[in-house]
């Protein structure tokens, strides 16, 4: 069963010490709009049925965060491609916009349109979240400063409605604020298993006055005042059980108040759990995806999960779900939203490839080469390289190749990778080409000698 601990005035002995800056300050803080604050909602007033399909489509790279846009169009970050694409509430594509950096992860849209993406990159410091025009163009980017003590790889991300960012962070166990104004606002929580502490957090939600986190390694959802980070309850734990988690990986708050849970329940199975605002139990329903990773909910109550389909229209792709007791949708009697007006990044801009995927150490092995192909276009490819190996940097480099051609780049060997290459002739490597003109991207090869 749930296992819900209430938490009441226990800031300054819990939070209070994992707390830097100044989280929630009342400058930049206010009370969540939506249903009443926790307690007002209970399992006799909120009844959790079942979810049934609504529709599916697939994506051509592996879908990884949804969000629901103020037009309630359900924007996807695909991490196979590094681009963002817009679909309508059918799955009909409206548009997509390219990245200029590899494995976009978390994804948000604020009131304005203007989508919000965060860049996953294991213990790699230089980690932000980037924001872009609802057309595709870059905006600013944003994150934790330089010497803040906590290491910085966002994942699931949620905006208040005044603009205030809460950005899970899994390698440093914490959540991050960051205001408006893309200034940083402190942390919460901190490693560990105690109350307000995480191991591993991957998705936060905002709703009924409170902000929750799943706490993915504790197996469990912690929820807290947004505006002082106070703790305000606790549940869920390992199991498979009614209110038990294995491997929560998203959660969203729904139009009623109900809190979403969703939980990787085993290798094949995917659970969509549901709990009253407080946490009590409501009830779960088992999803046609053999993986799935993150869902969103739109302004209807329609849940969206994107996974790997399962048969027989199987790949990557996108799960709508719905609850028994809605009623069916009416076919749009005109497109329910315009595709963008203006392409979101230039058709003709060049984007940059290792070809073929191989780096060759050089005899002394204080260096490597690859060639680098750009594509035909308006610009060069230029911009940094960075091979990475489970977090640890093992070259760095910059690229430079005309628009159309291919050239060869050369990176500088560290320490690391030096001695992986005296033990192994050939190691998988992560490479990153961090595009200042042109399209960059991120890719596995192999690092040879």
């Amino acid at each position: 069963m749930s296992k819900v601990i209430r938490m009441s005035r226990v800031w300054s002995c819990l939070v209070a010490v994992s707390l830097v800056g100044t989280f929630g300050s009342s400058a930049h803080a206010s009370t969540l709009g939506g249903p009443p604050r926790a307690g007002a909602h209970t399992a006799v007033a909120m009844q959790g049925g079942q979810y049934v399909e609504a529709a599916r489509w697939l994506t051509d790279g592996r879908p990884n965060a949804i969000a629901i846009g103020p037009d309630g169009s359900v924007v996807v970050t695909q991490a196979t491609d590094d681009k963002v694409s817009r679909f309508d509430q059918r799955g009909t594509l409206l548009g997509t916009f390219a990245l200029g950096f590899g494995y976009p992860y978390g994804v948000a849209v604020d009131p304005a349109g203007q989508v919000h993406v965060t860049q996953y990159s294991g213990f790699d410091s230089t980690a932000q979240v980037h924001m872009y025009s609802s057309a595709g163009g870059h905006l600013r980017s944003y994150g934790v400063p330089e010497g803040a003590s906590t290491q910085f790889s966002p994942w699931g991300m949620a905006l208040h409605p005044d603009g205030t960012a809460f950005v899970a962070n899994p390698v440093g166990a914490d959540v991050q604020l960051v205001r408006p104004d893309g200034s940083w606002g402190g942390r919460l929580g901190g490693p560990g298993s105690g109350p307000g502490q995480f191991d591993g957090p991957r998705d936060v939600a905002l709703g009924n006055g409170s902000l929750y986190v799943v706490d993915t390694g504790n197996r469990r959802v912690q929820r807290f005042d947004p505006t002082t980070g106070e703790l305000q309850a606790i549940w869920g734990q390992s199991g498979y059980g009614e209110g038990q988690f294995l491997n929560p990986q998203s959660i969203d708050v729904a139009p009623d108040g109900r809190v979403l849970v969703l939980d990787r329940n085993g290798p094949d199975a995917a659970v969509l759990n549901q709990f009253t605002a407080a946490g009590d139990f409501l009830g779960r329903t088992t999803l046609p995806l053999s993986q799935a990773f993150a869902m969103a909910v739109d302004a209807a109550g329609a849940v969206y999960v994107t996974g790997l389909v399962s048969y027989p229209s199987g790949g990557w792709g996108v799960l709508k779900v719905v609850p028994s007791d809605a009623s069916p949708t009416p076919p749009p009697t005109s497109p329910p939203m315009p595709p963008p007006t203006s392409p979101p990044m230039p058709p003709t801009a060049s984007k940059a490839k290792v070809m073929p995927k191989r780096i060759d150490a050089v005899k002394s092995r204080q260096r490597a080469t690859m060639r680098i192909a750009c594509s035909a276009g308006t610009t060069r490819c230029a911009g940094k390289v960075k091979v990475q190996q489970n977090g640890k940097i093992l070259a760095r480099g910059t690229y430079t190749v005309a628009a159309g051609r291919k050239a060869k780049a050369a990176v500088r060997l560290t320490a690391p990778a030096r001695r992986l290459l005296s033990a192994r002739k050939s190691v998988k490597v992560r490479l990153r080409l961090q595009a200042t003109t042109g399209v960059g991207g991120t890719t596995r090869i192999r690092l040879t000698r």
